[in-house]
């Protein structure tokens, strides 16, 4: 955890990567393409579904978005991974 007893980004990030290959049964390299970057993404977050620059992971986000549903907030951030690429 960080200082303000947050889980690191690169493992939350991983945790919901993993879950999402469960989910979609695709592997990592097929959600994510090669050169993917996970400071970019989520700078764009922030940008995009932050406006009030809270600290928060774009984990954090979807889940917010979904109103708490895990389920719906995987879905919302994959969703906000395919908008981005595009």
């Amino acid at each position: 955890a960080d200082v303000a007893g947050r889980s690191k980004p690169g493992e939350v990030f991983k945790h919901f990567l993993s879950l999402a290959e469960i989910v979609y049964d695709m592997s990592h390299s097929v959600l994510l393409p090669e050169g993917f970057d996970r400071h970019v993404f989520e700078r764009w977050c922030d940008q995009a579904y932050n406006p009030a620059e809270e600290p928060l992971h774009s984990f954090d986000l979807a889940l917010r978005a979904a109103d708490g549903d895990k389920a719906a907030g995987l879905h919302q951030w994959i969703a906000w991974i395919g908008e981005y690429l595009t």
